[in-house]
């Protein structure tokens, strides 16, 4: 039961504070700029994401030629699907010069792009549109020619009826609890969360990034939000719950701030996976999209909610987490993942020596940006010069996305010594690692 994990987990009163080399200002002043920071979030992620109603969008911009930025999922589709009179001249992405073409469209980087002849860029991201715009500014783009599209009021005039529509969804029938998660990771997961909050009071929103489908065997009813954050507020502020327990990925960790500050009274819990107070500025700028901006909104976020919420829990500990907790005040859980006690049952046979379970970028991406996820050529020289095996499982190759992104990857390692996997189920992964002689832990953040 998680009051009992909760009960067990480790307590840490840490020592020391990184939050002022961030350009934080003090406890006081970081409170009273909550409500400024809330409106911010809201104006940017506020209007759900939704392929049909940016359709609709486009169809205003018939007769335009048109720049997409961003050579991804939701710009194919806009290429298969824009309407007839838009004319989509290229597409920017920040690896134009290894993608070349994407769907039988030019890609330029955004330097290229501000010496195009364009009516507009369109930014249709459900989650960077903010990022882009700034860096088509940097370029020499004039913002009146950048439309972002979910923070655009006609966009959100369009929206309006759906956000309606999901704030009366979610908010149907009365519950004591509510779990809002954005991705399928967890600390702790939801069969372990139905010892403590009951699948018959508790509902669960997804406000993450998802294909529209939600697994129907879960143990709570799920509600796909489409990432919008004004049907979630919407729908808190009309059910009001007494408990909220939040999981966040990296990216959006600035929910628990957002709750507490909408829902004072409730008791919110949030779970981060990871912080980006953790993250070397470059890897949070290269890898995932952020900029400046929103890496400092985000170390805001993490430190609001270490000082409001009524308990943050995370993977974190050591002594140099204590430089990350020392300002905190809200109780903290150090809680490892989904860790259950050593099974009687025999090992399986021996798999290996070395294994690497987590996040691997694509090849292409590695020679664009140098982070600190580009450690194979290390792990291939060990297993060389020391006589060794290892075995990749790159959690970002799916069954349904990976094969072309990770040729290189699958050609290059296909046999031992160095062999590399797409990813497995995790309860798979766990049975296989008990396998091997160690693990090979990629860690370029604080603890």
């Amino acid at each position: 039961m998680v009051s009992s994990i909760l009960n067990r987990a480790g307590d840490s009163r840490l020592a020391s504070d990184i939050w002022a080399s961030f350009g934080l200002p003090d406890n006081n002043a970081l409170l009273a700029g909550v409500a400024e920071l809330a409106q911010a979030l809201l104006d940017w992620y506020g209007a759900p994401r939704d392929p049909r109603l940016i359709w609709r969008f486009c169809g205003e911009l018939s007769g335009c030629r048109v720049l997409l930025y961003g050579a991804g999922t939701l710009t194919r589709a806009l290429l298969r699907q824009s309407p007839v009179n838009m004319q989509v001249v290229g597409v920017i992405d920040r690896m134009a010069a290894e993608i070349g073409v994407f769907e039988g469209v030019p890609v330029v980087s955004p330097t290229q792009a501000a010496k195009m002849s364009f009516d507009y860029v369109l930014l249709a991201h459900n989650v960077y549109e903010m990022e882009m715009q700034r860096t088509l500014i940097d370029a020499g783009i004039s913002p009146n020619r950048i439309i972002a599209v979910h923070a655009d009021p006609r966009y959100r005039s369009l929206a309006a009826e759906t956000t309606a529509t999901l704030i009366e969804r979610a908010s149907r029938r009365p519950v004591e609890a509510v779990i809002i998660s954005c991705c399928n990771t967890s600390i702790i997961n939801d069969q372990q969360m139905t010892g403590w909050l009951s699948p018959e009071r508790t509902v669960e929103f997804f406000i993450g990034r998802g294909n529209g489908e939600l697994d129907a065997s879960a143990p709570y009813e799920t509600i796909d939000l489409q990432e919008s954050l004004d049907a979630l507020q919407g729908a808190l502020l009309r059910m009001r719950p007494r408990v909220i327990y939040v999981r966040s990925l990296l990216y959006k960790n600035y929910l628990g701030m957002l709750i507490k500050h909408w829902l004072p009274s409730s008791v919110v819990i949030q779970e981060f996976y990871d912080y980006s107070a953790l993250w070397p500025d470059n890897d949070l700028i290269q890898l995932f999209g952020l900029d400046l901006v929103s890496i400092n909104w985000l170390r805001r976020a993490e430190l609001v909610a270490a000082l409001t919420l009524d308990m943050v829990i995370s993977k974190r500990g050591g002594g140099e987490w204590r430089e990350v907790w020392n300002r905190c005040t809200a109780p903290y859980r150090m809680i490892f993942p989904q860790v259950t006690p050593p099974s009687a049952a025999a090992p399986p046979p021996s798999a290996g020596d070395l294994v690497y379970a987590g996040f691997l970028p694509a090849p292409s991406f590695l020679r664009t940006f140098p982070i600190g996820y580009n450690f194979l050529p290390l792990l291939e020289e060990v297993c060389q010069a020391g006589g060794l095996t290892a075995d990749i499982f790159n959690s970002s190759h799916t069954v349904d996305n990976g094969a072309d992104i990770f040729a290189e990857y699958l050609e290059r390692y296909a046999h031992p010594p160095l062999t590399y996997h797409a990813r497995l189920s995790y309860l798979e992964l766990l049975n296989r690692m008990r396998g091997y002689r160690y693990g090979w832990l990629y860690n370029d953040q604080k603890t």
